[in-house]
């Protein structure tokens, strides 16, 4: 028995975003993966500066294209205080 016959959801397609490609196979349509984007240091303290000059997470979140609970990940481990956007 292979591995994805194992799984209870193997056919449960992959959620993205609505501009990510999609492939669709007879009815049922099939996302690709969601890609990740991965800060380097560099960027994650500048994302900490732009947040000390009074960026919001939003802001933070679409300039850096990362998820906005990214962005607060990211300020939480290097000490930065949650604060609402």
């Amino acid at each position: 028995m292979g591995a994805l016959a194992q799984l209870s959801n193997h056919h449960a397609p992959i959620e993205t975003s609505p501009d990510e490609p999609v492939e669709t196979t007879g009815e049922r349509v099939v996302r690709t993966m969601q890609r990740q984007t991965r800060l380097t240091p560099t960027q994650i303290e500048s994302l900490a500066k732009d947040r000390a000059l009074g960026y919001t997470i939003n802001q933070l979140a679409s300039l850096y294209h990362i998820h906005r609970t990214t962005v607060m990940s990211h300020l939480k481990r290097m000490g930065g205080q949650r604060l609402s956007s």
